[in-house]
């Protein structure tokens, strides 16, 4: 489950459960070695890559609840790197563009929320995108340029994708139609489009 292909287009990440219990491992798509990741009796998902293809961002639960780590995978003897840590759920990380930042979802307020950990900064690191109450936000992918930053939302039972404007400074929100984990370049936007009984994959140019 989960499957993100690499920067550079050669290694697939992916969640598997083998022994009983889901871990993260990267297949090489040249050779198909497959390397594993993550060794734990803890449910393990949602890899995200970093920019430069060095490190991987994944969710795991490990201490009661969801939370985010990254994990070194040239030396996956050391340990990971706890990026959340408190007593709620903290998921689906995505890996900015420019690898400076990670998007996720976090209960943090009571409801699924998008907020953004900017990895540069020590204090102030984690900083929530927009106040939406009762409202469901998950799924959040960066355009391939970092400008743009998209979301599933719900809107009378569907799914919708939210966009902002991550490139200025007031963020600008705006409904880009119904579907779900959508992935937008500079030139085409791909997302699922969810019917009664089956499911679309839609590409479509810009």
């Amino acid at each position: 489950i989960h499957p993100a292909i690499s920067p550079d287009a050669k290694n697939l990440a992916y969640s598997a459960k083998k022994n009983g219990y889901w871990d993260i491992y990267i297949i090489n798509l040249t050779n198909g070695m497959e390397t594993r990741v993550t060794d734990t009796y803890e449910y393990e998902g949602s890899p995200s890559w970093s920019s430069d293809g060095l490190f991987l961002a994944y969710e795991s639960y490990k201490y009661g609840n969801l939370d985010i780590f990254i994990q070194d995978i040239n030396n996956l003897q050391s340990p990971a790197i706890q990026l959340t840590d408190n007593p709620y759920s903290q998921f689906s990380p995505s890996w900015s563009p420019n690898g400076r930042e990670i998007a996720f979802v976090s209960t943090e307020d009571g409801d699924e929320e998008i907020w953004v950990a900017k990895l540069d900064n020590v204090e102030n690191r984690f900083q929530k995108i927009i106040n939406r109450p009762n409202q469901v936000d998950l799924n959040p992918h960066w355009s391939s340029d970092g400008n743009q930053l998209l979301w599933t939302s719900e809107n009378y039972g569907y799914p919708i994708i939210m966009q902002i404007d991550y490139s200025e400074t007031n963020l600008l929100l705006s409904e880009m139609g119904i579907g779900d984990n959508a992935q937008l370049s500079e030139n085409s936007i791909s997302y699922i489009q969810s019917e009664a009984n089956q499911n679309f994959l839609i590409h479509k140019d810009l």
